[in-house]
């Protein structure tokens, strides 16, 4: 899978989303076959947490929150972690979902306290 990975990540420099998006769902959904798992066990969270960014970024708002709620869930990278959360935030945002943003937000702060970027949207939320 980890070739996969290298291979969106390459495309996706390259501005190619429809390969990168792909490449990305295959490391992420099909490259495990067996268990009960949502996504690949082997898959980095990383290229998930990718994934779900070309999700938001192509409108698929629902998949994109989808998948970031299930890597936010499963790594135990913090900074990750509270990167994810800022960035349901901003989708939540944007769809109205105001509680629900400024609770990631919050939840984003708690575990990176100088996340600078889910700060100021914070401050921003609260005027």
């Amino acid at each position: 899978a980890w070739e996969c990975e290298y291979g969106a990540w390459f495309a996706a420099s390259q501005k190619n989303l429809p390969a990168s998006k792909r490449l990305y769902e295959y490391a992420v959904y099909e490259s495990f076959k067996g268990g009960n798992y949502r996504i690949s066990p082997f898959v980095s969270d990383q290229s998930a947490a990718d994934l779900a960014m070309i999700y938001s970024s192509t409108g698929s708002v629902d998949k994109a929150l989808d998948l970031y709620s299930i890597v936010s869930g499963l790594t135990d990278d913090l900074q990750l972690k509270a990167e994810i959360l800022y960035r349901m935030a901003c989708i939540q945002e944007k769809a109205g979902k105001n509680t629900e943003a400024q609770q990631s937000l919050e939840y984003s702060l708690a575990i990176n306290p100088d996340n600078e970027k889910a700060r100021i949207m914070l401050h921003q939320s609260e005027k």
